[in-house]
């Protein structure tokens, strides 16, 4: 959503949602009475959380009751976010703190996905690896057995580019470049990344392509931003891969787990470009919500392939649902 989006929808109760089906290139919309009931079949659901639960500190109003009510009317209730800045464990404890049922094994993150690729395309102990990210990201990558070089890197800072050149020496031994949003990105990890990228046989992992996210009523650059200045400075290497929406794998692994069929799961996020194509990529149904990134002419101006099974101003429809 835009922030003048979010600054005239949370901080009052957002009352009950209006809720809108997207069946055709027209953008024709049902009312919120004709589509309630939809909603009610699904045995499972799958929640963003940056927009859709919470923006920044703020709690979405109406939020944690409609994920509760999901539980205790038997729906399985899972959380895939691309922030990989956290772990699942305390992901599961923010939830938790905040008065709802979730457990880590319900909790899937870009840190988590990347791990998992990188262990399942034969990257495994010893291998190098330059990271770019958060601790969570660097924990989720050495429980898959990798060697993590870029602990420490946050530190060298205030240096001339001239300066960092020179005393940069880039191990010949990295497999890969993994990439996450990072608040300490500065000149040397990015002097560090690109030169190893400039190697064709170095992968590029990110964990995510966001590009803004929404923090304290603003719009705030994400880890799209950061791969954007790497890309440049490697001389044009875009990822070969990203583990996070709207990469479906991560999806497809819920399915598969816990044996859900297609018709029976939603995906629900803030964004079209990552939650939305998401599920559209896994071929299950979605809902946009209106309480992070998205506005509503934006969704109705999406084209087909970006177009939602559904809008609602917030999660809080699923409290009228029910």
């Amino acid at each position: 959503m835009s922030a003048r989006t979010f600054v005239a929808g949370v901080g009052v109760a957002i009352g009950v949602a209006t809720l809108y089906a997207l069946r055709s290139r027209q953008r024709k919309c049902k009312t919120a009475e004709q589509n309630l009931t939809a909603l009610t079949q699904y045995d499972a659901v799958v929640f963003d959380l940056d927009g859709v639960v919470w923006e920044g500190h703020i709690i979405i109003p109406g939020a944690i009751d409609a994920l509760n009510t999901l539980i205790e009317k038997g729906r399985k209730v899972f959380f895939f976010t691309n922030n990989a800045g956290a772990s699942r464990q305390e992901y599961a404890q923010k939830l938790q703190k905040i008065g709802v049922h979730a457990s880590e094994s319900n909790i899937y993150t870009s840190a988590f996905c990347a791990a998992l690729y990188l262990q399942t395309h034969n990257y495994g102990k010893n291998d190098k690896v330059y990271v770019i990210g958060a601790p969570a990201l660097f924990d989720e990558l050495e429980a898959a057995g990798l060697t993590c070089l870029g602990h420490d890197d946050h530190t060298i800072t205030n240096i001339p580019l001239i300066d960092i050149s020179s005393r940069i020496t880039v191990d010949p031994n990295i497999r890969a470049v993994v990439m996450g949003f990072d608040y300490r990105f500065n000149l040397y990890k990015l002097s560090y990344a690109s030169l190893s990228l400039q190697q064709p046989n170095v992968l590029f992992v990110a964990t995510n392509p966001d590009k803004q996210f929404p923090s304290n009523g603003k719009i705030m650059p994400g880890n799209g931003s950061f791969l954007s200045a790497v890309q440049t400075g490697s001389g044009g290497r875009a990822p070969d891969v990203v583990c996070g929406k709207p990469n479906p794998t991560g999806l497809q692994m819920i399915l598969d787990t816990f044996s859900i069929p297609k018709n029976k799961l939603l995906m629900v996020g803030d964004r079209l470009d990552t939650d939305i194509l998401f599920g559209i990529g896994c071929g299950v149904d979605t809902m946009l919500v209106l309480s992070g990134c998205t506005t509503a002419s934006e969704a109705h101006a999406a084209s087909r392939n970006h177009q939602p099974t559904f809008i609602a101003n917030s999660i809080d429809v699923f409290n009228q649902a029910f």
